[in-house]
Formats: C-alpha cells, sequence, structure tokens
C-alpha cells in the first residue's frame, strides 16, 4: 500500500515531458535534470501530469509509481511550483557585487560614425534607442567613468574597459588618453577592448592597439558582395575594401601567437546568407583560417527589408550541414558558432539538488556587475544592446542603486505568472532586452519574445536528445567544453 507520504501529492508535478522519435524523457523543473524514461513511465508521468494522483496511479503502475516515490525521496518531481524569481542574493549581497566585482565597463567614445550600415540599431528604425550623432565624450565624464570602473572591480578576476561607438576609432585621441588615464590610476593591469568597423585603421591605429593588447572586434559581414550590401558609407558606397585594409594592417602588426585577440563579428540577415560567409576565405586567402569568428543574426528594425542571397548554396540544411562535421576533424567554425554554442548551453545548464522556491529571473545579469554601459553623455546603461531600460546612474553621480533594484523588482514581479508555467523557466534567455521599450516595461513585448522562446526551447530539446543517441561523441566534447 502506497505511503502516507503520497496522501498530499494530488498535485501534477513540475516537469516537462518530451516523446521523441528517439525516446522518451522527462525534465525535472526543479532540479533542472533531464531523464530518460520508459514508454510506460511516460504514460504515469503523463496522467499524473493531466491531474491523476499517484495514489490512483498506484493500483495500475506500482512499480513505477514505488520507483517515482524514491526519486521524490531524493529531492525529485516536486509538486510545488516556485513561488518567485529571484538572484538568489540578498540586496545588501547585490550592492556589494555592483561596488566590486563588476566585470566589464563599455564606454561609448562616441556616437559619431562614418558608416551608414542599413540594418543598424542607431539607424533612426527603433523609438527608443539613440540616432547618430555628433559627440565625442567629455574627459570629465570619461575620467569619472574610468574611476568608478576600477573602484568597482577590485574584487574581479581583471579590470576591463571596452570602447564602443558609433564607429570608436573616430575619437582615438581621446581613446589614447583614456589608456594612459586608467593605466595612470590602475595598480593592477587593465585589459582593454574594442569594437570596431577597422576602416580607420592604419599603422599607428594598429600599432597602438597592438602596444596595449586589445582585444579587437571587427564587423566584417562576409565577402564583398554580401559585405558592401549592407555595410556603406552614407553615399551608398561598399565598405568592404577599407575593412579589409584596416584587418589586414591589424593582423600585419600584431605577431601571429597574438591572433586570438582579433576576432569577426558577421551579421547576416537570415540563415539563408550562413554558407555565403565562407567566400570570405576564398577571396582572403591570406585571412587565418582559424581566425575567431561569431555569427549572429539582424535585429533589425520592422521596416527593414531581408534579402536573399543571390545564390542558395547547398541543398542540405544548415543544421543537417552542421552535423554532418561532427565525425570529422576540420569544421566549419562558422556553423560550430551558430549551432555548436546553443546546445552546449543547455549541457552545461546548472543543476540542483531539489525543490526550490524561487528560480532565477531568466537570462538577466545582476546590473552594473557582468557589465556596465556608459552612454557618450555619462549615462550608466545596464549593456549596450538594452536601450529601452530606465538609466541606472551617471558617470558625475554614479550607480543609482534605487533605479537597479527597482528594475530587478520590476522584471521578476512582471514576469513570475508567465515564467511559472513556462517550460523554458530554468533555461530561458530572456533578459531586460526583451522587455523594456522607451524606459517602461512592457508585457506584451515580452510575451512575443516569450513564445519564440518556447518554441526554440522545445525543438532545442528534441534536437539534443537525437544529438546524444547519434554523437554520443558530441556529448563527451561537451563534457569537457569551455562556455565563453
Amino acid at each position: 500500500m502506497i505511503n502516507d507520504m503520497f496522501d498530499f501529492i494530488s498535485a501534477p508535478p513540475y516537469i516537462a515531458l518530451y516523446n521523441t522519435p528517439d525516446g522518451h524523457y522527462v525534465l525535472d523543473h526543479h532540479t533542472n535534470r533531464l531523464f530518460e524514461i520508459s514508454e510506460s513511465e511516460s504514460e504515469v508521468f503523463s496522467r499524473w501530469l493531466s491531474g491523476t494522483s499517484l495514489t490512483d496511479l498506484q493500483l495500475q503502475f506500482s512499480e513505477i509509481v514505488s520507483e517515482i516515490k524514491t526519486m521524490i525521496e531524493r529531492g525529485l518531481f516536486s509538486c510545488n511550483p516556485p513561488q518567485y524569481l529571484s538572484f538568489h542574493a540578498s540586496w545588501p549581497e547585490i550592492i556589494t557585487l555592483i561596488n566590486s566585482k563588476r566585470a566589464k565597463t563599455l564606454v561609448e567614445i562616441t556616437d559619431k560614425c562614418n558608416l551608414r550600415c542599413k540594418y543598424c540599431a542607431f539607424g533612426g528604425g527603433y523609438s527608443d534607442h539613440r540616432t547618430h550623432g555628433n559627440l565625442e565624450m567629455s574627459t570629465v565624464i570619461l575620467e569619472k567613468a574610468i574611476l568608478e570602473a576600477i573602484q568597482c572591480s577590485q574584487e574581479s578576476e581583471r579590470i576591463s574597459i571596452g570602447f564602443y561607438g558609433g564607429e570608436p576609432l573616430l575619437a582615438f585621441e581621446k581613446i589614447k588618453y583614456a589608456v594612459f588615464f586608467a593605466k595612470t590610476h590602475s595598480l593592477r593591469p587593465i585589459s582593454f577592448s574594442i569594437t570596431t568597423n577597422a576602416t580607420l585603421i592604419n599603422f599607428e591605429i594598429a600599432q597602438f592597439l597592438n602596444d596595449h593588447s586589445f582585444n579587437v572586434l571587427v564587423s566584417l559581414d562576409g565577402p564583398k558582395d554580401m559585405h558592401d550590401r549592407f555595410r556603406q558609407y552614407p553615399n551608398g558606397t561598399g565598405s568592404y575594401e577599407t575593412t579589409i585594409n584596416g584587418l589586414k594592417t591589424l593582423l600585419d602588426i600584431y605577431p601571429s601567437e597574438r591572433h586570438n585577440l582579433i576576432g569577426l563579428n558577421m551579421v547576416i540577415p537570415s540563415l539563408s546568407w550562413l554558407s555565403q560567409l565562407h567566400q570570405l576565405w576564398d577571396q582572403e586567402s591570406w585571412l587565418p583560417r582559424n581566425i575567431r569568428a561569431q555569427t549572429s543574426l539582424v535585429d533589425a528594425p520592422e521596416h527593414f527589408i531581408f534579402e536573399e542571397p543571390p545564390h542558395k548554396g547547398i541543398d542540405m540544411s544548415l543544421y543537417d550541414e552542421w552535423l554532418s562535421e561532427i565525425r570529422i576533424e576540420k569544421k566549419n567554425t562558422l556553423l560550430e558558432n551558430m549551432f555548436d554554442k546553443s546546445y552546449l548551453f543547455f549541457h552545461q545548464r546548472p543543476t540542483f539538488s531539489g525543490h526550490r522556491n524561487s528560480f532565477y529571473p531568466n537570462g538577466c545579469c545582476v546590473p552594473a556587475v557582468q557589465k556596465l554601459y556608459v552612454s557618450v553623455e555619462g549615462h550608466y546603461k545596464i549593456c549596450e544592446r538594452v536601450h529601452g531600460c530606465p538609466n541606472i546612474g551617471h558617470a558625475l553621480t554614479g550607480i543609482d542603486l534605487l533605479n537597479i533594484q527597482n528594475v530587478i523588482a520590476e522584471y521578476a514581479e512582471k514576469s513570475f505568472e508567465d515564467c511559472q508555467s513556462c517550460v523554458a523557466i530554468s533555461n530561458c534567455t530572456l533578459c531586460y532586452l526583451h522587455a523594456y521599450e522607451n524606459g517602461l516595461f512592457n508585457q506584451d513585448k515580452k510575451r512575443i519574445n516569450c513564445e519564440k522562446v518556447r518554441r526554440s526551447f522545445n525543438q532545442k530539446i528534441a534536437d539534443y536528445i537525437s544529438i546524444s543517441k547519434t554523437y554520443p561523441e558530441k556529448i563527451q566534447e561537451w563534457d569537457n567544453a569551455t562556455i565563453y
């Protein structure tokens, strides 16, 4: 006869079931662990999830229910959903993190840009984004931002300062001053980085970046025809040649053992364009095949019309092409970047020991800890991608702790009801970027993004299960991989 402990287990378990061609699985939300189960076990979980009590199921499936009982005793399959979202730290602990553990400060050194890329976030297509301007950060604001960056990174592994724009190299002299000022006022080494279109890079600039060990991320959207289609000067001329010349100068100046400090950021309007990126290495034989390259899809305004590539290339899907390369030594790094990381993140997801009263708020960071973005006018923002969120301080007045507390609380409170019933609650990638607009939390915007995440997550689980069955060596590779 079933134990008394089941008398109160009449509610459905807090789980998700997956019945795929490769088997039956249950994802326990509280522990975030994925278990393969038999068809009969899947039926029991399905009926329990639909409202049949374990007491009733015991009559027909005594052995399976007995196994479930053992797993419940080990902290699995809690029937109680979480009560709220939280960062699992008290507010005083969060303040300590903000004041001492900042990972990176990103400085918008200028809002000027010498290009007018068709999909640019600052091209006027967003109501809550700035547009291209003619400002350069004042010396006073720059110095204040750097001093606080140093102070608030004292307990971090390193002090990290990045330069952003606009095109940051339009303010090259100000960057030189910033590096000198930062090094003069810090007793610890500082890691510098820059995101640039590379059109302005000459010998002097490349030498400076190398001398100060800059990590350089160059915006290069594939081969000439593809890049020039989207990344243009104000007169409509493509920027490929000047970008390539800048990149080549950079690689010539940086010694080969430091080429790992140079990377490419390749933005494409749709996955149909991904196969076109390979042509870049055909056109530019000097370009290292192993150069660090990251690919992302355009986050374009509604009016942006996505053009299709002139040639579709290979017939097989990009996902199938990635799968076909799993067992070969020489892989397509662009496909690895596009597909591998998503499954790697799930494979190395955090797991827990039992019931949790609160879950972490989606993919949110603690503002001003992982990163702080300083606008050209000195306003503190959560990051360079989050434009619609309220400011969280100013370089001249410091961090606004009250605003940070309000943003954290508002996001958690207004997201919780939807999150509580979501299959991706423990593995969600959404953050403030997907919820705020013009300084306000926008529930409709958030829910549109929630639906995208749910669809993507369910497909990801099915794909992950299939990969684990067909390519067990990939699972072993992910066991030892490092997430950057």
